[in-house]
Parts: C-alpha cells; structure tokens; sequence
C-alpha cells in the first residue's frame, strides 16, 4: 500500500463507536488517517456500505471504484488499489 504514495488518502467512518472508543481503536491499530462519526450511516450507505468493515474505494473523480464489505487483508487491499489507473 506505501507503493501507492499520493495517489490514496484513508478516512474512517465510525457508525458504531463513541468518539473516545473510536479514537482508541484507530490508536490500537496504528491508524493515522482521520475518521468521521457517522452514527446514522448516511455516509456509509451513501457509498454502498451495508455491512461493517466495509472499504470503498473512492477514485479522483470521488466516484466509487470498488471495495468490498468485510476484514480486509493487505492481499485484497492491494488487489483492490491496483485497479487505480
């Protein structure tokens, strides 16, 4: 995923967790991308997200160009970024 540099940026969608139990969790797991509340999943299903973890890719042009709704691996995160032109 480092391999991609600028052509990615992460955020979060929080639907579940209080603020402070998300902010732990991203600490827990090292991550350092910012991450929004979004208690009624607005943004989620704006995206497709039904079902939680779910990760969407979102390309330059903010549409959606894949994702996948399940835990992730780096495995299927780089198949998924590797479809980015």
């Amino acid at each position: 995923m480092k391999k991609q540099g600028k052509r990615l940026r992460f955020l979060g969608l929080n639907a579940v967790d209080d603020v402070a139990s998300g902010l732990a969790f991203q600490r827990r797991y090292g991550w350092t991308w910012p991450s929004l509340r979004d208690p009624e999943r607005k943004l989620a299903l704006r995206f497709g997200a039904t079902y939680q973890p779910a990760f969407i890719l979102i390309d330059a042009q903010g549409r959606v160009a894949g994702g996948f709704q399940a835990a992730g691996t780096t495995a299927r995160w780089n198949a998924l970024v590797s479809r980015l032109p």
